[in-house]
């Protein structure tokens, strides 16, 4: 029975990645089009290095807050072991986007702005579930209903 308990949450996980994987392309190009952030940045005289870097963290950020939806539903579930589910939701639909990649010579050439590009990918659910949990820690059962013992 556990057997089967495990394979069906990670089976949910594993489409719970993939909705996630397609949903948050769907809103980058809502936010590509309708956010004038880029635009004041390029304003600001922020250009190459200097413009990557302020928006590597502001992706993340959005990341994360677009990945609250799919972990929600992860701290839900209540797994026991969250961090394996996690891997379910996130490294399948990472390898299947990045399968060109594999034996590419450009791959080897601009590395450092890949793995740049996977933070955000990578780490936005898990840090997203991470937030939900430590907000919807368990509480204390609710004991003032009891009659006194006196």
């Amino acid at each position: 029975m556990k057997l089967q308990t495990i394979s069906v949450s990670a089976a949910m996980a594993f489409l719970l990645g993939l909705v996630q994987t397609y949903f948050l392309p769907m809103c980058w190009a809502y936010l590509n089009v309708h956010s004038p952030l880029l635009g004041w940045l390029i304003d600001l005289g922020l250009r190459s290095t200097a413009l990557h870097a302020t928006l590597l963290p502001i992706d993340l950020f959005i990341n994360v807050v677009l990945s609250l939806p799919a972990a929600f539903v992860l701290v839900k579930l209540r797994p026991a072991r969250i961090s394996l589910y996690l891997l379910w939701a996130v490294l399948p639909p990472f390898v299947w986007l990045n399968r060109m990649l594999i034996g590419n010579m450009y791959l080897g050439h601009f590395f450092g702005q890949f793995a740049l590009g996977w933070l955000p990918a990578l780490f936005a659910l898990p840090v997203a579930t991470w937030l939900l949990s430590l907000v919807a820690k368990p509480s204390l059962p609710n004991n003032s209903f009891k009659a006194d013992a006196a």
